[in-house]
Order: structure tokens, then C-alpha cells, then sequence
């Protein structure tokens, strides 16, 4: 997310070793979000544990990604912006009612520029929504 930091003054924790996380590493990711403005959580998935012949045995966020959410979510000082990656849909049914986390942007896999492009959406200088457009024949 080099592109946020390059808008506004950042600060950044891993809150998980890989996209597995096997043990979500709270304390950092809560201390920052606890005295940040706003929060930007990045979770998701991986090639690592999907692709065209690796399929995943759910679509719940891997390992103890929900529980960072939640906590991170919980400690946060400001609104939490939740970004999702990965190549199909992720249940975050559990983020729909947490009242700290005002959006969810599924962003899939987006590639080298997507970081400047969840950057523009988050800050408002681009919103998906009003992109589309459709004819009916």
C-alpha cells in the first residue's frame, strides 16, 4: 500500500506472517489502529492456497484472519475501511455488523497499479458504483 502512504502519514503492522496465519499477531495492529484516524485492513487469500487446481475447502478468510478483523476493528479509533483479496468471494458476513468497519471493498487479485487503484476509491477520487453502465436490448 505504498500509494496510501505516499496521501497521508502511515503506519504499518503485519498482523499475520502469511496469508495462512496460522497465529494472528494482535498487539501491534491494535496499538496503531487505536491512535489512527482511520484503519485499512487488508485480508484475504492467496495463490498460494487457491488456484485453478488448488481449490479452498470454504470461503471463510484463512486461518485467524477474522479474528484480526475483529480486534483490529474493535481497538480502532476511526473508521475501518476492510480490503479484501483473493480470487472468488470471502465470507465477512461477521464485518457486515461491526459498526467500526464503514466499508468493504472486494479488490480480487488487482495487480501492479491496484494499490494506486484501492487507494483512489478509498480517498474518493474514484467510485466503482458510478462506472457502470448498462443497456438493455
Amino acid at each position: 500500500m505504498q500509494t496510501l502512504t505516499a496521501l497521508v502519514p502511515t503506519s504499518y503492522a503485519a498482523g499475520c506472517p502469511n496469508v495462512q496465519c496460522a497465529n494472528a499477531e494482535l498487539d501491534d495492529a491494535t496499538q496503531i489502529a487505536a491512535s489512527a484516524d482511520a484503519t485499512v485492513i487488508v485480508v484475504g487469500a492467496s495463490l498460494a492456497i487457491e488456484a485453478e487446481s488448488l481449490d479452498r475447502i470454504n470461503i471463510l478468510l484463512p486461518g485467524q484472519q477474522q479474528l484480526l478483523v475483529s480486534e483490529v476493528a474493535n481497538a480502532s479509533k476511526g473508521p475501518v475501511i476492510l480490503v479484501i483479496m483473493s480470487g472468488g468471494g470471502m465470507d465477512v458476513s461477521f464485518a457486515k455488523s461491526n459498526d467500526k468497519i464503514t466499508s468493504i471493498l472486494w479488490v480480487g487479485y488487482p495487480g501492479e497499479a491496484g494499490g494506486a487503484a484501492i487507494a483512489d476509491v478509498i480517498f474518493g477520487f474514484y467510485n466503482p458504483s458510478k462506472s457502470f453502465t448498462a443497456s438493455l436490448v
